[in-house]
């Protein structure tokens, strides 16, 4: 039997266009991207974490300025000059004995006016406690940002991983139709053949050809979806090349859980370290607060003897808080709700995280033995294929039962490839809690 000639015709055509359809996945083999190069680039171009680590070498640099403000001695120039004039006073605008008519500040006070040029010197003694304190209450600041930057990387992570997995099992899919183009188009040459030399009717020849037909639009629809999506992924990831390339799989393994250790219970323990040590600062006020204190140089009421004014003084300076108005009062029982508050936010996120890991690792464990149940049916599926197509070239084999069971073989590896990545999204999923 002969196929009509513009059939034929057209066929070639269709041909052509498949082929260009399958060459550009077929090279993105070359060109393989990683999770982890999407990870270090999201890193690296993440606003949050730019701005943590900076908070982080600020806060550093902020433990040496508390103990340069609080432990060395304090030196400085101070200078005054205070011109105090007298009016009404038979033209002596400047004097420490003004008359009775004159016009000015009380002499007692001004005592004609203040002239000075000092050098002095300040020191607290006894500060070694209290600036202690506030340099690890710095440190407790410091562990909060760097678990915030551990936080947002976990949440970055998991969320990336979420993304790059949507995007693999549209890749899979891809894969899929393209093995279901390639082997239907082999069988498709085959009954061609065959039904030229009228071993198969040519009804069943257009059977096959309209599967082919519905195969490679399905591998479109695939190819553009997984285009933009790939797209879309490395565009989050703040990476410049938007060329198509295909995904390498990603095999998460199981992490154990921290239990205590979790990122997710950290923060509670150092939020309630940190008002401790707010506490511990704020009552730190409260203890005695001794200066020594120096200066040396001019320092002089009178402008007529401002060469014997110059000199040195020193003196120790004490203070002490007898009354706040219950600020010491207030300021712990404010601590002792948030320590409070930071225990029980503790308590509930262990239970959550608790909870998670024992859903996902059932889910794990179910997926686990589908998966298994899956592939003992592949090897079921790989006999028959081989039995089809064999009964297939010696014309044996029915077009619609052959096709049915393509379906069914395609879906068969479809899904046992998509369980596999869900797999490794519920291994990821689990990580996550257990970080």
């Amino acid at each position: 039997m002969h196929l009509p000639s513009n059939l034929t015709g057209h066929l070639r055509y269709y041909l052509s266009l498949l082929v260009l359809f399958l060459l550009p996945v077929k090279n993105q083999l070359f060109a393989q991207y990683r999770f982890e190069d999407f990870l270090d680039s999201a890193i690296a171009n993440n606003s949050a974490l730019v701005s943590l680590k900076a908070q982080r070498k600020y806060l550093k640099l902020e433990s040496d300025m508390l103990a340069a403000m609080n432990l060395a001695p304090e030196i400085f120039l101070s200078s005054d000059f205070m011109f105090t004039p007298y009016f009404n006073n038979n033209g002596k605008l400047v004097t420490t004995s003004p008359g009775e008519n004159a016009i000015g500040y009380d002499v007692g006070i001004t005592n004609g006016g203040l002239y000075s040029f000092l050098v002095n010197i300040e020191y607290t003694l006894f500060n070694f406690g209290p600036t202690n304190h506030l340099v690890s209450q710095n440190m407790v600041e410091i562990q909060k940002t760097d678990t915030q930057i551990k936080t947002v990387e976990l949440e970055l992570e998991h969320a990336l991983a979420n993304r790059y997995l949507d995007v693999l099992e549209i890749q899979t899919g891809l894969q899929n139709a393209r093995e279901n183009l390639d082997l239907l188009s082999k069988q498709f040459e085959i009954v061609k053949t065959l039904t030229k030399h009228g071993l198969y009717r040519f009804i069943d020849y257009k059977l096959m050809e309209t599967a082919l037909k519905t195969d490679s639009i399905d591998y479109l629809r695939a190819e553009t979806s997984y285009r933009l999506n790939m797209k879309q992924l490395k565009t989050a990831c703040g990476i410049t090349d938007t060329s198509v390339s295909s995904l390498a799989v990603y095999e998460v393994k199981p992490l154990n859980s921290k239990d205590d250790h979790s990122v997710f219970l950290t923060t509670y323990s150092q939020d309630s370290l940190a008002a401790a040590w707010q506490l511990r600062v704020f009552e730190d006020k409260y203890g005695p607060v001794v200066k020594l204190y120096a200066n040396s140089g001019l320092n002089s009421t009178s402008i007529p003897y401002l060469g014997h004014h110059v000199g040195v003084g020193a003196g120790i300076q004490l203070s002490y808080i007898l009354y706040d108005g219950r600020q010491k009062k207030i300021d712990r029982q404010q601590q002792l709700v948030l320590i409070d508050k930071a225990n029980r936010q503790k308590e509930l996120k262990y239970f959550e995280i608790n909870n998670m890991l024992e859903s996902y690792q059932s889910a794990i464990d179910s997926t686990r033995s589908i998966i298994m149940r899956e592939m003992l049916l592949k090897k079921d599926y790989d006999e028959l294929l081989k039995i089809y197509s064999d009964e297939l070239e010696n014309a044996q084999a029915g077009i619609m039962d052959y096709l049915n069971f393509l379906k069914q073989y395609s879906q068969n590896k479809l899904s046992m490839d998509l369980h596999n990545i869900e797999l490794n999204r519920l291994i990821s999923e689990y990580n996550y809690w257990g970080k």
